[in-house]
């Protein structure tokens, strides 16, 4: 199950700093939708394009980077996994072939997110508990890295508490996490045929998997 701890993982855009609630700084906390360049990407679209593709083994070497969403209901949820050179699982376990094009945006997208600031979790601020974890694990390099996430979603701009962060880090959070998420559908799961990238983090140094 997610842990429940508060470390000082969040990130408010510096409209004032007048006032302090309850211990947290908060500027402009009102859901914001997207607007249509927000939600246009280069990637929009790419599950569709995507065709299907033959079986494979996937490896750990090949691994690009891995999604699992964690929630009380199903604490192991797969959404996406993408391999070297072009294929993927997603969320219904079904391997797909994608354009290159697509294939390197989402890769992109996801170093991204490897890029930001080192934190407990990323918490994007919620009015009620028990909202859903995202792990997100990139490979670079040789090795792995995972970004948790709870409570993401494309409009609620704030993130709970102090970080010492700019708002680009904020902007890219939003940017890299609103591609492959929008067009899975949630909550099927796959059974994980590998523990290299099975979302689990084991007490090695080694990062376990997500987007």
């Amino acid at each position: 199950m997610p842990s429940r701890s508060y470390l000082p993982v969040g990130c408010f855009l510096a409209v004032s700093l007048l006032f302090v609630v309850y211990g947290r700084l908060r500027i402009d906390t009102r859901p914001s939708p997207p607007s249509s360049k927000q939600m246009a990407t280069p990637a929009t679209g790419w599950h569709q394009r995507a065709t299907a593709g033959t079986l494979f083994e996937p490896t750990a070497e090949a691994l690009q980077f891995s999604v699992v969403q964690s929630t009380p209901v199903n604490p192991e949820g797969f959404t996406l996994a993408l391999f070297a050179p072009d294929r993927a699982i997603d969320a219904q376990g079904r391997a797909l072939t994608l354009d290159k094009a697509d294939f390197d945006t989402l890769v992109s997208a996801a170093s991204d997110v490897a890029t930001l600031p080192p934190t407990f979790q990323w918490r994007v601020a919620s009015p009620i508990t028990s909202r859903p974890l995202d792990y997100i694990t990139t490979a670079i390099g040789g090795e792995q890295k995972t970004t948790t996430v709870y409570n993401w979603n494309q409009n609620t701009r704030a993130l709970e508490r102090r970080l010492k962060a700019t708002q680009n880090f904020l902007k890219q959070f939003r940017t890299s996490f609103s591609l492959p998420r929008r067009e899975l559908k949630m909550g099927a799961l796959l059974e994980v045929p590998s523990q290299s990238w099975s979302g689990r983090r084991k007490k090695s140094s080694t990062w376990k998997c997500n987007l």
